[in-house]
């Protein structure tokens, strides 16, 4: 079986990562820009690489992709303790 490497770049980042990227993404939807050297801009270009797509056609995915480990790791923990 081949590895999903879209998930295990986000599955295997820490909860810190995962929450300073997530600020980044709320300070995004208010100025409608993301900073130049942002963590957010790393993943999208990682994601552009797995993906061989272009950075523009990627920032979406890679928000949904954010928001969707967030989600499924903090209600997985909350749920099952």
């Amino acid at each position: 079986m081949q590895e999903n490497k879209l998930k295990t770049l986000f599955s295997t980042m820490d909860n810190s990562e995962l929450m300073d990227v997530l600020a980044e993404i709320k300070a995004a939807g208010k100025t409608g820009t993301y900073e130049m050297n942002s963590k957010f801009r790393k993943y999208v270009t990682e994601v552009s690489e797995i993906t061989c797509s272009p950075d523009n056609t990627v920032m979406m995915l890679t928000e949904i992709s954010f928001f969707k480990e967030a989600a499924y790791r903090w209600y997985h923990d909350n749920i099952d303790s």
